[in-house]
């Protein structure tokens, strides 16, 4: 589905996207009307420019298996509140959330904890990232993790 609906700004609602689909990229990229994300097949396990510059996206749940929210996959979605993180989660790339300056909730999902803005698979022991709008000026850091992802910070 690479780039099927790219700069479609009249999309609001998104079409239901068979289980057999892998790849998401760029799928709803510029789409800066869309109002109801589809449900992410299980099948896909990153997703990079994904839903760039939708605007008018609130809230969306990632998929069970979602590995990894790849570069510029929220860029520009400036009306974004609220995001779950599924447990299955290792890393966030560069630019995954820029400018969604409007996100109020990262909800844990299973396995995913978020300590003093850092987000953790616990079940990985991995630190994924430093969460978006979150300011460090100190932290302990958790015992179980092991590994830094890249661009963790």
């Amino acid at each position: 589905m690479y780039g099927t609906f790219l700069g479609c700004s009249s999309l609001t609602i998104a079409p239901e996207i068979p289980d057999t689909v892998i790849n998401m990229d760029d799928t709803f990229h510029g789409c800066t009307n869309l109002i109801n994300p589809p449900k992410i097949p299980n099948g896909v396990i990153e997703m990079d420019d994904t839903f760039h510059g939708c605007e008018n996206l609130k809230e969306i749940k990632l998929s069970k298996n979602i590995k990894i929210i790849g570069s510029s996959a929220f860029d520009g979605c400036d009306s974004l509140i609220s995001i779950t993180l599924p447990g299955s989660l290792t890393a966030i790339k560069d630019h995954a959330f820029a400018n969604c300056d409007a996100i109020v909730t990262f909800s844990e999902g299973e396995f995913i904890k978020i300590i003093d803005g850092f987000i953790i698979n616990v079940k990985e022991g991995t630190l994924i990232s430093f969460a978006v709008r979150t300011t460090l000026l100190e932290s302990t850091w958790p015992f179980t993790v092991v590994v830094l992802s890249t661009l963790s910070f």
